[in-house]
């Protein structure tokens, strides 16, 4: 009797166990929407089935790996209750590596294996030099040799230090191509490396149920590896019309699903953010250090996301400035060079983590965006075969390269969508109204949201003492009307693409200023007027006299407005005296020593202003007074 017993409850556990089993059911959804932020995406995928009587568990597959579990919501439609819901990982699914990334892996590999053969080359080759060169000491030593054997050594000598070098001069070519082949398969394996996860995600829904029942399921959740940035195209026809300006959207995901054919909605809010009120501190007053990077290439200072520009001044090892330093805002299209002062100043775009400094014969820096304020020293090149430097990728932005140290992805072509604008409490949304497809490729999809006319008041800049060319700027008012966000934009004048500019609203005031770039019909030359440029000496001191001409001439069809600014040198110390002779026409600021110049300038007509000073000091001294 017991055995018969033991024997039911064991039959009775089995079925129970079959019935858990069968009471677990995959649930096949389609991803419908996704609200992309500016930073991270909200998913919303959809899916039916039926529900069995009893307690049965509805599993979500094929989820997202980067999946936020604080942001997963659950709607279900149908007869029965939601008990729970779970979210893990499935490590037992793993997203293997793509074929062409294994690929990509060994050629890095094989030639890699090249380039240490080459350097074992070297070597062997520099120290058959110095033996050859130890060797030719000894022979110069031996006096008890003769005259036809020691021109046979210095010829067997000379013969064979010319094949070391050639050789080593082709080790060096080859070892170049080398490093750009690596540089190639390096951008390359980024690229594929977007689309290989580790593992799956998955929810489980647990639902309770009195009888088979329909059931409708809606999953929302929020994932990381998404998001879009703003660009502008900015198009002048002429200075008598409006801006017309494109805003689009650059939306990118690798979030490790694909979004086909779905309802795509940009949000301009960032969940991300933290929406914590601050706490003001009590305010302490310290003497302020600038930042400083010397030569060691390592960056400890930490990333300040809050800083929107950096300023400083670079300089070599000797602390002398460098000139015309390129500095680069990496991953984007930002980018300035330094002064004859070796000073920089540069706003930094939305997102942003890192500056890029290069300069002719000097080793690049790169060092994240820890201050307002960085001062940078760089040091030299070197050409020794162990430091061949490899050329580096970013992995978004555009086409444009500043330093040669980075390359941007390929952008698709923009699409023109129907698109609807709505305001929210604290952002804007625009909805796009025909399906839209995103792979997770990482690669950025370009939409054009919306195109407007821009009243503008065009005005021209020249400061011909640093830079020759004239600047087109527009200033426009009621932008706050617009809803732009800090961005790039790509500047068209009269049909000719000009560059690149950053639009910052943050900065702004009631005014927009946005530069549109050079225009070369506008012709400016600063001339020292040498006849008129003298030098006199007053007991111990003496006087230099300074004369410029600035000339202004306008080749095109249309009356322009323009400022010219220039500048009277002030003086530091008691010894030297600055006496501004004339600046007819020109507006003087005192504190700083800067001429303006306003004037409207007709079609084909040209235009001239001077100005004189002379500045008195010792005459054992010397200073700079251009």
């Amino acid at each position: 009797m017991k055995v018969t017993i033991t024997k039911l409850l064991l039959a009775f556990n089995c079925i129970l166990f079959t019935q858990y089993i069968t009471a677990q059911k995959t649930i096949d959804t389609k991803i419908e929407k996704a609200t992309v932020f500016l930073n991270g995406a909200q998913i919303n995928r959809a899916g039916k089935t039926t529900v069995n009587p009893g307690t049965s568990e509805i599993i979500f597959k094929g989820i997202s790996p980067y999946i936020n579990k604080q942001s997963i919501q659950v709607k279900a439609e149908g007869n029965f209750t939601v008990l729970s819901v779970v979210h893990k990982i499935n490590y037992l699914e793993e997203q293997t590596k793509q074929n062409e990334l294994l690929k990509v892996e060994e050629q890095k590999e094989n030639l890699q294996d090249k380039i240490n053969l080459q350097k074992d080359l070297m070597s062997i080759y520099v120290n058959e030099e110095t033996l050859l060169s130890k060797n030719q000491a000894i022979v110069a030593q031996n006096t008890g040799l003769k005259t036809i054997d020691l021109k046979e050594a210095a010829d067997f000598h000379r013969q064979r230090l010319t094949e070391l070098k050639l050789k080593e001069t082709e080790i060096n070519k080859i070892v170049k191509k080398y490093y750009e082949e690596m540089g190639k398969l390096n951008k390359q394996q980024q690229e594929l490396s977007k689309q290989a996860t580790t593992a799956t995600s998955e929810v489980v829904v647990t639902v309770q149920s009195k009888e088979t029942s329909n059931a409708g399921f809606t999953l929302s959740y929020f994932v990381d590896k998404a998001g879009w940035y703003p660009t502008y195209d900015l198009r002048v026809t002429d200075i008598s019309h409006p801006i017309t300006m494109a805003y689009k959207a650059n939306v990118y995901q690798s979030s490790g699903e694909d979004w086909k054919d779905i309802k795509l909605t940009l949000s301009t809010a960032n969940p991300k953010q933290n929406g914590e009120k601050p706490n003001l501190p009590t305010w302490y007053l310290h003497y302020f250090t600038p930042q400083f990077y010397g030569l060691n290439n390592s960056n400890s200072n930490a990333y300040n996301p809050n800083v929107r520009e950096v300023s400083g001044r670079v300089t070599n090892q000797n602390g002398q400035p460098i000139s015309y330093a390129s500095v680069v805002v990496k991953g984007t299209n930002a980018g300035t060079t330094t002064d004859a002062g070796g000073n920089f100043r540069i706003s930094i775009p939305y997102n942003a983590s890192t500056i890029v400094i290069s300069a002719v014969g000097l080793q690049s820096r790169e060092l994240f965006i820890s201050s307002n304020q960085m001062n940078v020293a760089m040091q030299e090149n070197s050409k020794s075969l162990d430091e061949v430097v490899v050329i580096g990728y970013s992995s978004s932005g555009g086409d444009r390269d500043f330093s040669g140290s980075y390359s941007k992805q390929k952008k698709e072509a923009s699409i023109p969508l129907t698109v609807s604008e709505r305001q929210n409490t604290t952002s804007f949304s625009y909805d796009i109204e025909t399906p839209y497809t995103i792979l997770n490729d990482g690669k950025t999809s370009t939409v054009e949201m919306k195109t407007m006319e821009v009243p503008a008041l065009y005005e021209y800049y020249c400061a011909p003492k640093i830079e020759p060319d004239v600047f087109l700027t527009a200033k426009i008012t009621d932008w706050n009307d617009l809803n732009l966000l800090e961005g790039e934009s790509s500047l068209f004048f009269e049909g000719t693409y000009l560059g690149k500019a950053m639009i910052n609203p943050n900065t702004a005031t009631d005014t927009l200023n946005i530069s549109l770039g050079r225009d070369k019909n506008i012709v400016v030359k600063r001339t020292s007027i040498k006849e008129f440029s003298k030098k006199q000496f007053l007991g111990s001191n003496k006087i230099d006299y300074r004369n410029f001409e600035i000339s202004i001439r306008n080749n095109k069809k249309q009356p322009i407005n323009l400022i010219i600014e220039d500048q009277f040198p002030l003086s530091t110390m008691k010894e030297v005296e600055v006496d501004k002779l004339e600046n007819k026409e020109a507006e003087l600021d005192s504190e700083t020593g800067k001429l303006k110049w306003t004037m409207q300038l007709e079609p084909a007509k040209e235009k001239k202003v001077n100005f004189r000073y002379s500045v008195k000091y010792p005459k054992n001294n010397s200073l700079v007074l251009e």
